[in-house]
């Protein structure tokens, strides 16, 4: 196909940090599978501090552009970012502006130099609209509604949300653009045979219960730190992996001996693109207690890796208890306690059921499947398709 033929979609994120948790992951696999696909012509435009490290394209027909600077002025404001963008859509028009998440002017920039070149916009919400996501610095975020971000959302083409929760959560803001629910993906390649986590199980005299995501107040872990403080551990460990994120470890830290549980809680740490099989790996059960979640990829991934998952019903994953690979519990130490304690006392053939269960779960959210269905929404969204069945419109 001829390279005027094809659709230019170019993805605007503010950061893909490897810091900044499961979005910035899910965005850039995202990218690589379409990149697969021969109609579509992708380009990813984020922008970070010097030294700040990224999650890199595994994909060479996907574009990479990253801004560079080194004053926290410039790229709060995003301002190198405004006239790079200004230069793109002047030289080469894109077909669409697919806008991975609010709040920023990096993509507010964007948004508006699409607007005014009458570039269709999609804008991926990525769940910053949750009640309990919209609490976290609210007053900054009223500000930015009232200034740029209300207009930017209303000017979109199409919302995209994660889950149905966000859908309805962008219709009591009173949105009524057209709203597709497509939710992430997971390489599937990645998990691990059950068979081998049988026989791993059966070997490791410790068992651990993994909590791998950001350490930030908004993940629920003060509620997981009191839980944990009341259950018999029996030979189990609760270990926690994730960057930190506004000092919260300190305070996680400080209750764990407060209570007198540290020795039973290890904190490794940021963990790397490439270290993560072998801390799935190593997991006998994952747990995310959070108050808000659009999506939750870690969920994904260890569900891919055959792991049981415990999490709350701040996140859309009612489907853990429909198939028997997990628990959707309250967000509550109570009911994380009751929760834990019955996890940690099933046998190994109970727990190996549970992780065949996952592993087959899974198969919903292949890579493939997510983008296919993406690029039926370019699609219809340049009219030259039918309406995708995912899409509601008001």
């Amino acid at each position: 196909m001829a390279l005027n033929d094809m659709i230019s979609v170019i993805h605007v994120v503010s950061d893909v940090h490897s810091s900044s948790g499961g979005p910035s992951r899910s965005i850039v696999q995202l990218t690589d599978s379409l990149g697969n696909n021969d109609d579509l012509l992708i380009s990813i435009f984020s922008q970070k501090l010097i030294n700040q490290k990224v999650i890199n394209s595994a994909n060479d027909n996907v574009i990479s552009i990253v801004i560079n600077t080194n004053s926290m002025l410039s790229h709060m404001f995003s301002i190198k970012s405004f006239f790079r963008i200004y230069k793109t859509f002047k030289k080469n028009r894109p077909s669409i502006v697919h806008s991975h998440g609010i709040w920023s002017l990096h993509n507010h920039w964007a948004v508006l130099l699409a607007r005014k070149n009458n570039i269709p916009i999609i804008i991926h919400t990525r769940g910053m609209l949750l009640p309990n996501a919209f609490k976290f610095k609210n007053i900054k975020k009223n500000i930015a509604m009232s200034l740029f971000q209300k207009k930017d959302i209303e000017s979109a083409d199409v919302l995209i949300a994660t889950s149905k929760a966000e859908q309805n959560s962008l219709r009591d803001y009173g949105f009524f653009n057209p709203i597709a629910v497509i939710p992430n993906g997971i390489d599937i390649e990645n998990s691990m045979k059950i068979s081998q986590r049988g026989d791993q199980l059966q070997d490791e005299r410790e068992r651990i219960i993994l909590f791998l995501s950001r350490i930030h107040p908004i993940k629920g872990l003060i509620n997981l730190i009191n839980a944990w403080s009341t259950i018999q551990k029996d030979g189990w460990k609760l270990r926690i992996a994730g960057p930190d994120n506004y000092g919260h470890l300190n305070e996680i830290v400080k209750l764990a001996d407060d209570l007198g549980v540290s020795d039973s809680i290890e904190y490794i740490g940021e963990v790397e693109e490439k270290d993560k099989r072998h801390v799935y790996q190593h997991a006998d059960l994952f747990i995310l207690p959070s108050y808000s979640e659009n999506f939750g990829i870690v969920v994904l991934e260890a569900l891919s890796y055959g792991i049981p998952v415990i999490t709350t019903y701040g996140t859309p994953w009612s489907d853990l208890n429909k198939f028997n690979c997990g628990w959707w519990v309250e967000c509550t130490e109570k009911s994380l306690a009751k929760t834990i304690k019955k996890a940690i006392r099933l046998d190994d053939s109970e727990r190996n059921i549970m992780s065949l269960n996952a592993s087959e779960y899974v198969k919903i959210y292949s890579w493939n499947s997510i983008a296919n269905d993406t690029y039926n929404l370019y699609i219809w969204c340049l009219k030259k398709g039918e309406k995708p069945n995912f899409l509601d419109e008001v």
